[in-house]
């Protein structure tokens, strides 16, 4: 493509005055580029400041979509009420009773669902500790869970309502003591 004769003379007069692209800063190479290319002319831009710009653009982007996700949506309140209680308290290695009350948002016990528990140490390596939970009066459920290892422990519970519905809970045990 030929250049018209506007841009050639001012290639030139760089040139001549020992100014070269690579050695202005990219500001000025684009300043400089703006005011020497006719507005009939599509705008030359290298090769690196797309790059630039297209990264920023992906970063400007990330930013965007990681912000979005940092927003709660609206919940409803929850429908299902679930207390738990854990005896000894503080927790002891052996024996310990978790007890669990579910109760609807009006507060009605909810009878006739099926629990069952799974504790584990918060680290990796130990086995499993599992229970089902027995319904002692409407709403009102216990389970006995034996604790192993004095350290940490979660109780993860997984209930069945009546209607079909699942829900897991999980509790978080700190500081199980040598019994």
């Amino acid at each position: 493509m030929t250049l018209p004769r506007s841009h050639r003379d001012t290639e030139t007069e760089r040139r001549r005055a020992g100014e070269t692209e690579r050695g202005k800063d990219g500001a000025q190479e684009f300043v400089s580029l703006l005011t020497s290319v006719p507005l009939s002319l599509p705008l030359r831009v290298s090769v690196s400041q797309w790059l630039k710009f297209l990264a920023f653009l992906g970063l400007a982007l990330c930013a965007n979509v990681f912000q979005s996700g940092c927003h709660k949506a609206s919940e409803k309140p929850p429908d299902i009420v679930i207390e738990h209680k854990l005896a000894p308290d503080p927790p002891r290695t052996g024996s310990a009773t978790v007890t669990l009350k579910l109760a609807d948002s009006a507060g009605k016990p909810i009878d006739g669902a099926r629990i069952n528990l799974e504790a584990n140490m918060s680290h990796p390596g130990m086995r499993p500790v599992f229970s089902d939970a027995r319904e002692v009066e409407p709403g009102r459920y216990e389970s006995a869970i034996e604790f192993t290892m004095r350290g940490d422990w979660i109780i993860i519970v997984n209930i069945v309502l009546p209607d079909g519905r699942t829900l897991q809970r999980q509790i978080d045990v700190k500081g199980v003591l040598s019994g």
